[in-house]
């Protein structure tokens, strides 16, 4: 009897040391599986951050592409309107309707087309209700670098963003009226 004890307590202990084995064992893949998720997860992340930068990056070249497109346009428009003989002759019931004309064909980044005389001051302002352009029409912006600048260069002039009289930001293009002596 003392014998089988010893045998049972001999196994008891092989089988005690072999789950211990297993458990370990079991411990250590459980271990390197977490491991290695947690890298496989970071892997994924950085590279679904990288396609996530990739993508803004073509957004952004597309973005800048179509309003440099854009901004072309509204540069070739206002190159056409400063040319314009109704303009240089001050003919605002012959050259108001071009610039409303103007503002039609960019209605997506225009808010408006404006004419400044030599002065400053208001002369016409796209596609704006009679009630509204009596009131401000002859509002002197001679102070806005939007005048000063083309007035002085006779170059185009692009605004920083402007807090305008109505308390929109908006950035301004502006281009001088050049006589045909110019």
């Amino acid at each position: 009897r003392l014998a089988d004890t010893s045998l049972n307590e001999i196994l008891s202990r092989k089988n005690l040391a072999l789950v211990i084995l297993v458990a370990s064992v079991a411990a250590s893949i459980s271990v390197i599986s977490y491991e290695y998720s947690l890298y496989t997860s970071q892997q994924i992340e950085e590279l679904a951050v990288q396609e996530i930068r990739s993508n803004s990056d073509i957004q952004v070249h597309d973005l800048a592409n179509s309003f440099s497109n854009k901004m072309g346009d509204i540069v070739n428009t206002l190159q056409i309107i400063s040319r314009a003989r109704s303009v240089l002759e001050g003919n605002i019931e012959n050259a108001g309707p071009m610039f409303n004309q103007a503002d039609d064909s960019t209605p997506e980044i225009i808010d408006f087309y404006m004419w400044l005389d030599s002065e400053g001051k208001l002369v016409w302002l796209s596609n704006i209700n009679q009630t509204t352009y009596e009131t401000f029409k002859g509002t002197d912006l001679s102070y806005r670098l939007y005048f000063i600048t083309p007035r002085d260069t006779n170059q185009l002039y692009y605004s920083s963003v402007i807090d305008s009289n109505d308390h929109v930001a908006r950035l301004y293009v502006s281009y001088p009226i050049l006589d045909e002596s110019s």
